[in-house]
């Protein structure tokens, strides 16, 4: 489902509440991992290494360059 983005104290309440989150490399995914919710990261390659381990988070990221 769509998560509102009219305020951040709605924002995290809704990442709260869900049961996964997969999002790309921004706000509401760090949001997501403070909060303690499963989480999905998509990075782009070799920036992996910036989002930290938690046992709740798990990133994917691709072994070549998938921009071109």
């Amino acid at each position: 489902r769509a998560v509102p983005t009219d305020s951040l104290l709605m924002l995290g309440a809704a990442l709260e509440d869900c049961a996964l989150t997969v999002s790309n490399d921004t706000g509401p995914l760090h949001l997501s991992v403070g909060l303690g919710t499963p989480t999905c990261g998509i990075h782009r390659r070799g920036l992996p290494h910036f989002m930290p381990p938690a046992p709740h988070c798990s990133v994917v990221a691709p072994q070549r360059d998938i921009t071109r």
